[in-house]
């Protein structure tokens, strides 16, 4: 075996994200792939045959990829799982991307505290709203409108 191919061939299926950032293991993980292109010299009978295959690769690569984003993606990636067809890497690595941002933003606010006025404010606000049919949704981590933190 050819010693430059050697790294992405025997690690990029144990690949794991570990302490890097989404982006840092995914540019890693294409950086692989495009290695291994360079020695790919098949030759195909059939257009049909060739799109077959570079579709298995595809999915491969988005099972790889997802094989090796960190624990605390799981429920991301049984979203982009229960797709079908699969989204393609780069759709998975945006929508992993989105949730690693998502994710570093809970974890890094501070839970506020409401005095007891404060409270009692917003009951009253609350009891007297009968208009929360047509209120736009509001996402209550990024505080944007028309989603909401599932979605987020």
């Amino acid at each position: 075996m050819d010693a430059s191919i050697t790294e992405p061939h025997m690690f990029m299926s144990t690949s794991k994200q570990g302490q890097r950032d989404v982006t840092s293991f995914y540019n890693k993980m294409v950086a692989w792939w495009q290695e291994l292109n360079k020695y790919n010299d098949d030759v195909w009978e059939s257009q049909t045959d060739l799109l077959q295959h570079k579709k298995r690769e595809a999915n491969d690569r988005v099972f790889m990829l997802l094989a090796g984003i960190n624990k605390n993606m799981d429920e991301a990636k049984s979203r982009i799982l229960g797709h079908r067809p699969l989204p393609s890497i780069r759709d998975v690595f945006s929508k992993i991307q989105v949730e690693e941002s998502c994710t570093k933003k809970m974890s890094n606010s501070e839970p506020t505290s409401i005095s007891g006025n404060d409270t009692s404010a917003l009951f009253v606000k609350g009891a007297n709203s009968n208009n929360d049919k047509n209120k736009k949704p509001l996402c209550d981590f990024c505080k944007k409108y028309w989603h909401i933190r599932e979605t987020c």
